[in-house]
């Protein structure tokens, strides 16, 4: 069996005996699999931050997402650009870990899409653009994110004109090496799924992409591209349907954000955009400049 590395092999883990001696706990703000995720206060410093709090008891019962936590942490720690989440310090007590990161007031950009039912091509693409960023400085170090989602992205504020974000929950993202050829895991949410994900072909930083077309798709005719009453549905549409640009609100977008949205879901990962060739597309620029 693989032995689990200890949490306090790795640099930046503080080992203390109760996190009330540096933080006021306020009230929850959002669950996720292993724990919740809690407003809290500095007392040092008197800002407002976010605490993801991890239950380890939870953890070990799953050694393999024990692993994949620990590359969170690892990649958390070092990442540093304006839209990935800034995380400040990560601790540990006796059942558990704190990830302490910048407080998001905003919600998700999941429940900003339910609200406004879809975005103008301006605002798609700002939002657009920061995540393409984002992704692009993981992309550059070989990290694939591969839970990118609107669930996923945080807004900054709850005013809607304030398009300023943070991709979160680095929960699946790996480091992989490109020349052994890809990563295997059935991993993401299902809607987001790339085709080569769910056929168990080997992949990389492309699957971030697909989502990032299913995402764009979805700001800008309010539908997803693939639509299933179960999970199998669902993924024989990514693999084999047409995606179709043909209903009403299509016909009222630019063939411009069409095309954008068509580089991105290719299925065929060795011919989809990249990060980086994205950050050039014209419409995307054209829409930053307004």
């Amino acid at each position: 069996s693989k032995t689990m590395i200890n949490m306090s092999d790795f640099m930046g883990i503080k080992k203390s005996d109760g996190i009330d001696n540096f933080y006021e706990i306020d009230n929850v703000i959002g669950r996720g699999a292993f724990g919740e995720v809690v407003r809290a206060k500095h007392l040092f410093s008197d800002e407002n931050r976010a605490i993801k709090i991890i239950d380890k008891r939870k953890l070990k019962k799953h050694s393999i997402l024990m692993e994949l936590q620990i590359q969170e942490l690892k990649i958390l720690m070092k990442a540093d650009h304006p839209s990935l989440m800034k995380v400040f310090e990560i601790m540990e007590d006796e059942g558990h870990y704190y990830i302490i990161s910048e407080l998001m007031k905003g919600g998700e950009l999941y429940d900003r899409i339910l609200s406004l039912k879809r975005f103008t091509e301006k605002d798609a693409a700002n939002i657009v653009w920061q995540v393409l960023r984002g992704l692009n400085y993981m992309h550059k170090q070989n990290i694939v994110h591969r839970d990118i989602k609107p669930e996923n992205i945080l807004m900054e504020s709850k005013d809607e004109t304030n398009l300023t974000l943070k991709i979160t929950d680095f929960g699946f993202a790996k480091c992989y090496d490109p020349k052994e050829g890809g990563l295997t895991e059935t991993l993401g949410s299902p809607l987001y799924m790339a085709p080569e994900i769910i056929k168990k072909q080997k992949y990389d930083a492309a699957v971030d992409i697909w989502a990032v077309g299913v995402l764009t798709y979805i700001m800008l005719c309010g539908k997803p591209p693939f639509k299933g009453k179960s999970k199998e549905e669902i993924f024989v549409q990514i693999t084999s349907k047409n995606i179709a640009f043909t209903s009403d609100i299509w016909k009222k977008t630019s063939k411009e954000a069409q095309k954008f949205v068509r580089k991105m879901l290719i299925r065929a990962p060795g011919q989809r955009a990249t990060a980086d060739d994205l950050l050039k597309d014209e419409w995307l620029l054209k829409n930053l400049d307004q």
